[in-house]
């Protein structure tokens, strides 16, 4: 009687999934035939009970699922190295040390089909010194004690050269500085999408450029991702899934896998599904 029971709940869910990714089909050009076919990643977490915003939460459990979803300019590979990830290659740094120069990639789109600019870039590092959660691992850019102290409109420290070159100067001489910019609090978003959303963003909308999208995030229930099939990566979609993706065992049930991570294979899934318990 019991294994029934869990065999309904389970059809349940799935049939309740299946409907979930239909009604995104149109925003995120999922069609039914894909739905169909989708091999489907099963992961069990607590539930946050907060927005999916690494701005304002640096909670861990967060973490897991906005790493697949958000980037940031670069990323810190297991060897300890860094790499760029929204760069053409590594930052250029000035004679005195204080001035990083960068190039975006070019044609790099958030979710929503926004591309990303030099302007999302320093909206997302200004919005995180807003939020004062993690906003102190900038706090040597010129310009920050301003800003965070309401003096100033913006870093002044961070500027906008066009839409793909910004530089970055320094007040004082700060090595990790590149670092701080690969961890996941300093992800970027669409400028535009992100203020039009208010307090809505990381509950009821969540763009950003990465390997997954999401199609619907409910506390007390759980986060559906669909594989981002334009993502600028290509086939880096298994680099990514290892640096970033949830850690932990899984157990392959054939179409559907249910385990407490998503690590291992994550790119071979075009939908993820996290259930909150």
């Amino acid at each position: 009687e019991l294994a029934a029971e869990l065999r309904d709940k389970e059809n349940e869910l799935q049939r309740k999934l299946a409907e979930a990714l239909v009604d995104a089909a149109q925003e995120f050009s999922v069609t039914e035939d894909d739905v169909a076919e989708a091999k489907i990643l099963r992961v069990a977490s607590e539930d946050p009970q907060v927005p999916l915003d690494m701005h304002l939460y640096t909670y861990g459990i967060i973490m897991k699922v906005t790493d697949n979803v958000y980037e940031s300019l670069l990323l810190t590979n297991p060897q300890g190295e860094l790499e760029p990830v929204l760069l053409t290659q590594m930052p250029t740094l000035s004679e005195d040390k204080l001035t990083y120069s960068f190039e975006l990639k070019e044609g790099v789109k958030f979710h929503n089909g926004a591309t990303l600019t030099s302007n999302d870039v320093k909206f997302s590092l200004e919005r995180m010194v807003e939020k004062m959660a993690m906003g102190s691992i900038i706090s040597t850019i010129a310009g920050y004690d301003e800003f965070f102290a309401g003096e100033a409109e913006e870093i002044t420290g961070i500027k906008v050269v066009d839409d793909t070159h910004f530089e970055i100067t320094l007040s004082e001489i700060y090595t990790p500085l590149l670092a701080a910019l690969s961890t996941p609090y300093t992800a970027i978003y669409p400028a535009e999408a992100c203020e039009a959303a208010g307090d809505s963003w990381g509950m009821t909308e969540l763009y950003g450029t990465g390997p997954f999208k999401m199609v619907s995030y409910q506390t007390g229930v759980g986060v559906e991702l669909v594989k981002n099939e334009e993502y600028h990566g290509g086939d880096g979609n298994s680099r990514h899934a290892q640096q970033h993706g949830i850690s932990g065992a899984v157990a392959d049930t054939g179409q559907h896998i249910i385990g407490h991570g998503f690590a291992a294979g994550l790119a071979a899934h075009a939908v993820v599904v996290v259930e909150y318990v």
